[in-house]
């Protein structure tokens, strides 16, 4: 963060050049992730004396930040205030409400937004994130807020052709509370079957997050999270891998996750044919295999995580030779 803010001091004071929208979401963005509020709120601030007008990334940023924050009625403000400001809402800012509101643990609130996305029918005219490079909709989405603020009466209408179905982030978002939060199996199976409804697909991403909720709540007499629907997570990854599904494909954070989580819910012998599974259909290259079979018999001697802190730790020495 203090790299960034001198960046931008010396670009404004030495190059004479000025900062622009970009330029401060870019910093209200960073000085919120970073924890730092009042940072964020004096570069807020900052825009507002500038009079830089504020753009679709600096709403759904605000709401972000609010939710940061664990502020709940700011969430509802910001999001409030974009609507008022003629902007379309689309999917993505949904998606960072639903994320808002779980951080701020209201989860009767993150639902109902979900609930309201579910209900919007798609319309035949209307666009999808399925038919659309995310430019393009972004294109589109810039055009019809264009039209809005300078036709209201016209809003609408413009907002029922912005995509506001859920998505393969929304669904991870829910999955993170349900699944690994909570372990609440019976919501997991609805959205499972949501997504089916919706013909989402479950991305590397989902699957990850689901191996993560097995390894933290199976394994356990009595428990939901069973070996048999942890295996059929696992038939489904393979499935999608042999089918070539777009986008997916096998990286050693997923591999390790769903390791971890046969290594919680079955045997050794399980795991061990997991991951010739694995080993049958990745793409790796030669030092991230060697560190797959390292972490591998780490995993099985009983020292999970081992493998993965040596390597952190020589990338942070790497790094700070570098400097």
């Amino acid at each position: 963060m203090e790299d960034a803010l001198q960046l931008w001091k010396e670009m404004e004071r030495d190059a004479s050049v000025q900062g622009n929208d970009i330029t401060f979401n870019i910093l209200f963005d960073a000085a919120s992730k970073s924890g730092n509020f009042p940072l964020a709120e004096r570069i807020y601030k900052e825009m507002e004396s500038r009079n830089i007008p504020f753009t679709r990334f600096h709403h759904v940023s605000l709401i972000h930040f609010f939710g940061l924050k664990e502020d709940p009625d700011g969430v509802r403000a910001a999001y409030k205030e974009m609507v008022e400001a003629g902007e379309m809402v689309d999917t993505t800012v949904l998606n960072c409400v639903i994320s808002s509101f779980f951080k701020c643990r209201e989860v009767e609130s993150a639902m109902r937004v979900y609930e309201h996305m579910k209900g919007i029918q798609a319309k035949a005219d209307g666009f999808s994130s399925k038919s659309h490079h995310a430019e393009n909709a972004t294109d589109v989405l810039k055009r019809l807020t264009k039209i809005s603020k300078t036709c209201p009466e016209f809003r609408p209408k413009l907002q029922e052709l912005a995509p506001t179905a859920p998505d393969g982030r929304t669904y991870r978002t829910l999955f993170e509370h349900f699944a690994v939060k909570t372990g609440d199996f019976d919501t997991v199976a609805m959205l499972l079957e949501d997504m089916r409804t919706f013909d989402v697909v479950v991305n590397g991403g989902i699957f990850l997050v689901l191996f993560k909720a097995f390894k933290k709540h199976g394994g356990y007499v009595g428990t939901d999270w069973t070996a048999d629907r942890l295996s059929t997570v696992l038939v489904a990854l393979l499935e999608d891998l042999d089918d070539g599904v777009k986008g997916l494909y096998l990286d050693t954070w997923l591999m390790m996750w769903a390791l971890r989580a046969f290594g919680q819910c079955t045997s050794k012998e399980v795991v061990l044919e997991v991951y010739e599974e694995f080993r049958s259909r990745w793409r790796l290259v030669e030092d991230k295999a060697q560190f797959m079979d390292a972490y591998l018999n780490n995993l099985l001697a009983g020292k999970d995580g081992a493998v993965h802190r040596e390597r952190f730790a020589t990338r942070m020495t790497t790094r700070a030779t570098r400097k």
